[in-house]
């Protein structure tokens, strides 16, 4: 157990990537909380047994964890999962940002309710967390802070809203990694391709698009999808709370 008395908050634990960190993180003794409001994929509605199935299967392994399923897009929702890991566990160790939504529309054809809810949910949910966070790291002089962004990042056809957010995550990361820095709290993003809900129907029919009816495959990432538990392993890593087997990373 090589994260012995470690807390992780997740973002986005209740499914895909960030359910597969919560359970590696978990299997490794941190305890976990997991957070996910349990929406759609492309935003809306709410569903609290995403978290908690989580957090069930978890403790039937013999961890620890408590599931949160405010919106944390909100300010109130934010505060009230860093809350939750400082009334149940007393501190915060690592902070993995990966709630977020996926709407696709070309850019002369979505409009700004699409556009403002994509950077509500996948932008401004992580300046949430970080704010409530990062207070409790700086008295611990220590902490590590992920955010995921993605693949598409570097363009996807009729993605302009997410991709946004996505590189939005970068910038944001190196801001506020010089920013904790000194207080020796290290701060990473990672760009995933991985295979998620998010990799749906439409967002493939638009790739195929690009690729046979333009001819247009250099838009596109050229790296494969990694399954959701390899990429799992690399935010531990990062977050220099490694799994079994790996060095210490500090960012």
């Amino acid at each position: 157990m090589m994260l012995e008395g470690r807390v992780a908050v997740v973002t986005g634990g209740g499914r895909g990537i960030g359910r597969e960190t919560a359970l590696l993180f978990a299997s490794e003794g941190a305890r976990v909380v997991v957070s996910d409001l349990g929406g759609a994929v492309g935003g809306g509605g709410s569903d609290a047994s995403v978290a908690q199935s989580v957090v069930d299967e978890i403790k039937a392994a013999g961890g620890e964890a408590v599931a949160n399923g405010a919106d944390v897009a909100t300010m109130a929702g934010a505060k009230s999962v860093i809350d939750n890991a400082m009334d149940s566990y007393g501190r915060v160790d690592a902070l993995v940002n990966g709630a977020g939504i996926l709407r696709t529309g070309k850019v002369d054809e979505i409009g700004e309710d699409l556009w403002d809810e994509v950077m509500r949910v996948n932008l401004k949910s992580v300046f949430a967390m970080t704010h409530y966070a990062a207070p409790r790291m700086k008295q611990q002089r220590t902490g590590s802070i992920i955010a995921i962004s993605s693949a598409s990042g570097f363009g996807h056809y009729g993605m302009s809203a997410y991709i946004t957010t996505k590189e939005g995550l970068v910038a944001f990361t190196r801001g506020i990694a010089r920013e904790l820095g000194e207080y020796g709290i290290r701060a990473n993003a990672i760009r995933p391709c991985a295979e998620t809900r998010m990799l749906l129907p439409d967002v493939v029919e638009d790739m195929n698009y690009v690729i046979n009816e333009l001819g247009l495959s250099r838009l596109l990432p050229r790296s494969r999808s990694r399954p959701r538990s390899r990429w799992s392993s690399t935010i531990s890593y990062t977050s220099g709370v490694p799994s079994t087997g790996s060095e210490r990373f500090g960012g």
